[in-house]
């Protein structure tokens, strides 16, 4: 008795509606003015995309999966399927039906509760912008007046659109183009009429009628539709018959997100979270409904990355593949061996691959961009091409043995020593970055001052800081990979470094131009410096550290750097067109053991990757500045005999420098 007194007192509040409406008194309603402005200002969350630099997707961020579809890019027979399931007297009514509500009053009559509720599509899109879904005759009452006067500021076509892009279909998807490629792998417009009568049904019970959850419910919810177009004469009797016995096929679209490239798309993400700020966008005119981190979840964004799929697939194979052969050789240890590789297109800075790690699902942590570690001797081409422009030339001569050194800082003593404790004499300056010798390198480093040596990494756009001291030139300062890679693009590049670049455009839902990259190039060092450095890290893999890399076949440079007790070992090779670095370590800096070394652990891995991407490219050479000539140089002590002559090399010398 009590239910029925509450459904009637629920159908006069309805009788009084259309006085309420006709008053004008609910124009300054909160409700009224709250609906308004969310009209006014329709953006619904959406997916944004981010795309390889080939078009493919890399991946979805989303807080719902929405994509913005119009109306008229809809076919009219999933139109008047919705509006056969929900509303088919939409285009007489003024946003509330009577009809409606007088058939669900008596079925509520009959029930004893209320399961019906009469609501026209206005009147669901009133509810799903403003009064939420609470169940009672006061939030429906308020629902008929906004529907009425939401028909006064939209017209039918718009509140459709509205609806047909807000609501929820189950299974993650919001809208009716999600549904579809969620449901069938199709975009909306690809829908024909059976698969249209099913996401039509979907909407009254999303979970109820799933077809991946119960196939049987949702097909008997499809046939209901199709019988209401049938019986409304939107359809005919051979088209209900022929879609009545036609078998749904299900298949969701495969969503890449965190699969291929998913550290590169985890660095594109927190890259846009930084840069969508209302600062940056207002400096192109364009502000999102959510100008915080949230805007890349929420307004539709369209990103196209450096990314190619080609490098990057063959990165993580490389690296995959690397890290199972080689962790039987590191089987003393509870923890896996890590590997991260960053590879940029020398002339635009694009990151054409990035890999942090041997599985982003085990561990999101990316070594490529957010590791610190010691470069070791991978630093050192640094400290040599200040030493070129601080008087030394490719045949200078220093005496490469056990030292003691004062740091005058600590005060304290400090005695590096060569790997494997072996020193070579006399040694030209050449010879030494093609061996790696350390004690060379320090009296180098010593001889120009640590502050000149410090000052050309800043130069090169090294982002860290260096305290005074020599240990700096055997890399004693934790670096990142790819601000490494960055500063060794400036011997790639004849004398300026390149900043890598992962994304290379952004728009917004509309197609407006949000962000453009461009090539950002910084003067560093002298064609000619670059040109020499290049010309002794060449002999690095020709004679030198890094003989596993001749393989390649191709004119390629590159430096191998291994730290103390073998923690962490590195590879940065390049050519002109393409700087590949590759790192290899444990996260805590376990010792990997005397094999641990980068011309060992890191340059074949180096390899392992280049060989799949280097047909992509034509083979070029690294192109000889102005200035610069050839001559042969004896390494000292070594004599001409009449059984062999004096060992020789040709060297590159800047004019007016050469012995």
């Amino acid at each position: 008795m009590k239910k029925f007194i509450s459904l009637s007192t629920g159908f006069i509040l309805f009788l009084g509606f259309f006085s309420l409406v006709s008053s004008g008194n609910e124009d300054q309603n909160p409700y009224t003015i709250d609906l308004v402005k969310k009209i006014k200002d329709y953006n619904p969350n959406l997916v944004t995309t981010v795309y390889s630099r080939d078009g493919q997707i890399l991946g979805k961020l989303f807080r719902e999966k929405r994509f913005l579809i119009e109306l008229k890019d809809m076919p009219q027979y999933l139109i008047k399927a919705f509006l056969a399931a929900e509303d088919s007297a939409f285009y007489e009514h003024e946003g509330v039906d009577p009809a409606a509500i007088f058939r669900a009053f008596f079925k509520n009559v009959e029930a004893g509760d209320i399961v019906q509720g009469g609501s026209t599509i206005t009147q669901q899109v009133v509810k799903q912008l403003v009064l939420g879904s609470e169940k009672s005759y006061a939030r429906k009452l308020k629902e008929a007046i906004l529907a009425y006067r939401l028909e006064k500021i939209l017209g039918k076509d718009e509140i459709l659109s509205i609806y047909l892009n807000e609501i929820y279909f189950g299974a993650g998807a919001y809208g009716v183009e999600a549904a579809a490629l969620t449901y069938f792998s199709k975009h909306t417009k690809e829908l024909n009429l059976v698969e249209s009568a099913l996401l039509a049904g979907l909407p009254r019970a999303p979970v109820a009628y799933n077809p991946f959850l119960d196939k049987e419910a949702a097909k008997l919810r499809q046939q209901y539709v199709l019988n209401r177009m049938l019986k409304l004469g939107w359809i005919d009797q051979e088209t209900h018959d022929d879609a009545q016995s036609q078998t749904l096929e299900f298949k969701r679209t495969p969503d890449p997100s965190w699969t291929v490239g998913a550290y590169y798309l985890e660095e594109v993400r927190r890259w846009l979270v930084d840069y969508l700020t209302p600062e940056n966008l207002s400096k192109v005119g364009i502000e999102l409904e959510n100008n915080n981190g949230d805007a890349v979840y929420t307004s539709g964004l369209q990103v196209k990355t450096a990314l190619d799929i080609t490098h990057q697939l063959a990165a993580e194979k490389a690296i995959r593949e690397f890290l199972d052969e080689s962790s039987p050789g590191f089987s003393f240890q509870q923890q896996r061996l890590q590997a991260a590789l960053v590879s940029i297109e020398a002339g635009s800075g694009d990151v054409v691959a990035l890999v942090g790690g041997y599985d982003f699902k085990e561990s999101q942590f990316n070594r490529a961009t957010q590791a610190r570690r010691q470069p070791g001797s991978a630093f050192k081409p640094f400290v040599f091409s200040a030493a070129l422009d601080s008087g030394y030339t490719a045949a200078s001569v220093i005496n490469d043995e056990p030292k003691i050194f004062l740091d005058p800082q600590t005060g304290k003593a400090w005695e590096p020593k060569n790997f494997g404790e072996k020193y070579y004499g006399p040694t030209l300056l050449r010879t030494a970055l093609v061996r790696s010798q350390n004690l060379f390198t320090v009296q180098l480093a010593e001889s120009i001052g640590i502050n000149k040596v410090i000052k050309r990494a800043r130069q090169m756009g090294f982002n860290c800081d260096f305290p005074p001291y020599l240990s700096v030139s055997l890399g004693s300062v934790d670096v990142s990979l790819i601000n490494l890679c960055q500063a060794y693009t400036a011997f790639a590049r004849g004398g300026s470094y390149v900043k890598p670049r992962l994304v290379l455009s952004i728009k917004d839902n509309q197609g407006r131009e949000i962000y453009q990259a461009k090539t950002e190039a910084v003067d560093a060092i002298s064609p000619q410096n670059a040109f020499i450095i290049t010309s002794f890290l060449k002999d690095v893999i020709q004679r030198g550290t890094a003989t596993v890399c001749r393989q390649l076949n191709r004119p390629a440079a590159g430096k191998t750097g291994t730290t103390n007790d073998e923690k962490e070992a590195w590879f940065i090779g390049y050519t002109p067109y393409l700087l590949t670095g590759v790192y290899v370590g444990f996260d805590d800096r376990t010792p990997m053991g005397p094999t641990g070394t980068g011309g060992r652990i890191a340059a074949p891995l180096w390899l392992k990757y280049r060989l799949a991407v280097e047909d992509m490219y034509e083979t070029e050479d690294f192109p000889q500045p102005p200035d610069i000539i050839f001559k042969n140089v004896n390494e000292p002590g070594s004599v001409e005999t009449d059984l062999q002559p004096a060992k020789s090399h040709l060297l590159p010398f800047i004019k007016g420098t050469e012995p």
